[in-house]
C-alpha cells in the first residue's frame, strides 16, 4: 500500500469572507442596546469583566481602547475623542471606526455617553420620553464621553507600570533579570 501524504485543504476565500461576515454580525449584535443588562443590575466586578472582555477581544484595537479610556478621564466632546483615536499610531491597523469603539466602551460600562442641550445642561432620559427621533436630535446639541468608575479602575490596573509590578511579583527570583 502506498503512503499518502496528508495535506491541509486550501481555504476557500469565500469561507473566510463568510466567517468574517459572521464575526461582524456577532459584533453588531453585541452592540445592540438590549445585549447587555442595565448597569444597575450588575456588580462592579461584572461590569469590569465585560469591559475587560471588550478591550481584550480585538488585539488590534486593544491599545486604542485602553488609551481612549485614559483620555476620557475628563469629559471629552465626541469630535475631540474621535480625533484623539484617529491620531493614535495604532489606529492604522484598527478593525473598527472611532465611533464604534467609543460606543463599545459605553456599552461595556467603561465610558458614560453624556448628551447635552444648547445651554450645556445634561439631557436626561425622562426628557426624551415621548419624543420622536427628530425631536430628540433637536434636543441633543452635543455628545461627550467620560470614563466611569469601572473605566478608571481598568486604566489604573492595566497601566504598564502596574503590569510590570505584577510580573516582578510573579517569579521573585527573576526580578533582577526583568530589571535588566
Amino acid at each position: 500500500m502506498a503512503d499518502f501524504e496528508t495535506r491541509e485543504m486550501p481555504r476557500d476565500d469565500s469561507q473566510e469572507r463568510e466567517e468574517a461576515a459572521a464575526e461582524a454580525a456577532m459584533d453588531v449584535a453585541a452592540l445592540a442596546a438590549d445585549a447587555l443588562p442595565d448597569a444597575a443590575e450588575l456588580t462592579f466586578e461584572e461590569k469590569l469583566a465585560e469591559l475587560n472582555r471588550t478591550v481584550m477581544r480585538h488585539p488590534l484595537n486593544r491599545e486604542i481602547l485602553y488609551k481612549t479610556l485614559a483620555f476620557c478621564a475628563e469629559e471629552r466632546p465626541l469630535r475631540e475623542a474621535e480625533d484623539f483615536i484617529a491620531a493614535l499610531p495604532q489606529f492604522e491597523r484598527a478593525t473598527q471606526n472611532q465611533f464604534y469603539m467609543l460606543m463599545s466602551l459605553v456599552r461595556s460600562y467603561g465610558l458614560d455617553m453624556i448628551e447635552r442641550d444648547e445651554d450645556g445642561n445634561r439631557v436626561l432620559p425622562e426628557q426624551k420620553e415621548g419624543l420622536s427621533e427628530d425631536e430628540v436630535d433637536d434636543l441633543v446639541a452635543e455628545i461627550s464621553f467620560k470614563s466611569t468608575d469601572v473605566g478608571d479602575w481598568f486604566v489604573d490596573y492595566n497601566k504598564p507600570s502596574a503590569r510590570l509590578v505584577d510580573l516582578l511579583h510573579l517569579v521573585p527570583e527573576r526580578t533582577d533579570t526583568y530589571i535588566e
